[in-house]
């Protein structure tokens, strides 16, 4: 792990001292999104925050403790999503919808808070934050297949896990790419994602399961 990792930073323990941290994650959100990861320094972070530098230290001995802290945040707040989004799917079509709703409310985050794409972006540039990202995505993969295992086809439950997994990679990285889009072309590819792509790739593309 880099050196200035997230193990390494000091947690707010007072009120006064969290609110104070949120407002630095939040000026380093705007500032990644703005000039990338690379060009955003320190003290740049501590004048946009309205702080002395000591301050930024207290509490990050670094940009990578940064970044991650930023991705735990988008992460707690994507997890928080899901949950809401998942139920037990007991036919195809409640399948699909999970799956539609699940996608939709990432692509929501995303479309919403543009420093989002950007905090990604930097966190994947590093390795040890990169591994991270993908035992995330790894997790919430787990409770979307947990829900939709008992409809997916007999012939694809041997690695649904696996499957899901995968297709939770896809749709996550499309959903990044759409940003990058005109809106309208932007929701086409959303739309075709939940309505063609993911149902097909994960055997739901036929009628409601009995």
């Amino acid at each position: 792990m880099t050196p200035d990792a997230v193990p390494s930073r000091r947690l707010p323990e007072q009120q006064r001292s969290k609110v104070r941290v949120e407002a630095i994650l939040d000026c380093a959100a705007e500032l990644i999104a703005r000039d990338g990861i690379d060009a955003m320094t320190m003290s740049e972070l501590a004048s946009a925050a309205d702080l002395r530098l000591p301050s930024i230290y207290r509490y990050f001995p670094g940009k990578t403790a940064i970044v991650q802290t930023l991705l735990e945040r988008y992460e707690t707040l994507v997890r928080a999503r899901l949950i809401e989004s998942i139920a037990p799917a007991g036919t195809v079509q409640d399948a699909r919808e999970v799956i539609s709703s699940v996608v939709r409310g990432y692509w929501q985050i995303f479309r919403d808070d543009t420093t989002y794409a950007a905090v990604w972006s930097a966190a994947v540039a590093n390795p040890d934050l990169a591994r991270i990202d993908v035992e995330n995505t790894r997790q919430t993969s787990a409770l979307i297949a947990d829900v939709i295992r008992g409809v997916v086809p007999e012939s694809m439950q041997y690695d649904v896990d696996q499957l899901v997994f995968t297709c939770n990679h896809i749709a996550g990285s499309t959903v990044r790419f759409a940003t990058l889009l005109d809106p309208d072309e932007a929701e086409r590819i959303v739309d075709m994602l939940v309505g063609h792509i993911l149902p097909t790739a994960l055997g739901l593309s036929g009628t409601a399961k009995s």
